[in-house]
């Protein structure tokens, strides 16, 4: 008997969620000042400048079968913004006690992004997706922290006003999102 692995090695679901790419350039001198900055006082792994985003609406695991219905159904919401984002201001997860993210606000004056996220959440509800339960507070991941120093909150007092930049438009992705050993690896799909 003969089997086709390629076949029986095929996906049935991907993990993905809807987010916002970061425009390298935008951040090209300041992240590796921001690393430095942080070298002594915090410990982890940073997340590569090309891979920085913000997450819109997590899905999960969805079935291959489901994804063309997904953008169907939030088309409008993928084709793009010319709405101004600005990347300011550090603050952490926990808020307090041992921090385990770095993270970067991002704030939109128009509300653009706010207005697209309360639309996609109601399609993907319509989907049979949860709602997400907090509250859509836009924020980039820097850092994972494994371990920080008591110097930490002093080099984040720093930047707790810090304007990383600003992207004069953004895009909404369909993002999957492959777990690795070293990391995930992010295809837009």
């Amino acid at each position: 008997m003969h089997f086709d692995f390629n076949l029986m090695n095929m996906e049935k679901t991907k993990r993905l969620f809807l987010g916002v790419f970061i425009d390298s350039d935008l951040i090209d001198n300041k992240y590796e000042k921001i690393i430095y900055d942080f070298d002594n006082v915090a410990f982890g792994k940073w997340v590569e400048k090309e891979n920085l985003h913000f997450t819109v609406k997590f899905l999960g695991d969805v079935e291959v079968d489901k994804i063309q219905l997904i953008k169907e159904s939030i088309s409008e919401q993928l084709n793009g913004f010319e709405s101004e984002l600005i990347l300011k201001g550090f603050g952490t997860l926990p808020d307090r006690g041992q921090p385990r993210v770095l993270y970067i606000k991002v704030d939109n004056q128009d509300n653009s992004l706010f207005t697209a996220q309360g639309i996609i959440e109601d399609c993907m509800s319509e989907l049979g997706f949860d709602r997400e339960a907090r509250k859509f507070t836009p924020h980039i991941t820097l850092l994972r922290i494994k371990s920080a120093t008591n110097d930490f909150r002093n080099i984040l007092g720093k930047y707790k006003a810090f304007e990383l930049g600003a992207m004069k438009s953004y895009k909404i992705e369909l993002i999957e999102s492959r777990l690795t050993p070293s990391g995930p690896i992010y295809r837009i799909i």
